[in-house]
């Protein structure tokens, strides 16, 4: 795959996923120029599934927690 145009790496993937999920690449903001990389498609691909990280919602978790009558020992 390496060897071969950009352009036929993208069609290959796309070809390659379900329907669904053309559905979503569908719905990306991406450039013209960027519709035709296959890192930008991936990038899109995981900010769709992981989305923006709250980083500070696990140090609220971990300062909110209780021993609850656990004893340190």
């Amino acid at each position: 795959m390496e060897k071969q145009p950009e352009e036929y790496s993208v069609a290959l993937f796309l070809y390659s996923i379900l329907p669904e999920a053309v559905k979503i690449y569908n719905s990306f903001d991406l450039s013209e120029a960027n519709r035709n990389k296959l890192s930008e498609i991936l990038r899109g691909f995981e900010n769709f599934a992981i989305g923006e990280v709250n980083e500070t919602y696990p140090c609220y978790v971990i300062n909110s927690c209780d021993q609850k009558g656990e004893s340190v020992a």
